[in-house]
């Protein structure tokens, strides 16, 4: 019975033509290191720098996230103490009618 493993044939690839790749030797526990030349390297780069652009920008986005979620916390603080505020008001306002209209004998309707 043969091992299919064993068999020697050239492996297809799908790279152009013009791309050189070169795998080297690999060394006991360490992964091979492959060089890549032509084309490649360039779209290699271009990945890269891609890569750095959109960390960049998801760092501005992030750092703009917290800001606006700083600003939203502070602005709900805000609201809550302003409602606060007019409920007081609301109340003593309510109070001082009652006892203006109890003065007066007027009747109060709540």
């Amino acid at each position: 019975m043969s091992n299919p493993f064993n068999q020697e044939t050239e492996p297809e690839t799908n790279q152009p033509s013009n791309i050189n790749i070169q795998p080297r030797v690999a060394q006991p526990n360490k992964a091979p290191i492959i060089i890549v030349e032509g084309e490649a390297s360039g779209s290699v780069a271009q990945m890269i720098q891609e890569e750095n652009e959109l960390l960049n920008e998801k760092q501005r986005l992030l750092a703009i996230m917290d800001e606006l979620e700083s600003r939203l916390t502070s602005e709900i603080k805000n609201k809550k103490s302003s409602i606060s505020v007019l409920r007081a008001e609301v109340s003593q306002l309510q109070m001082k009618c009652e006892q203006l209209a109890n003065a007066l004998d007027i009747p109060v309707v709540k």
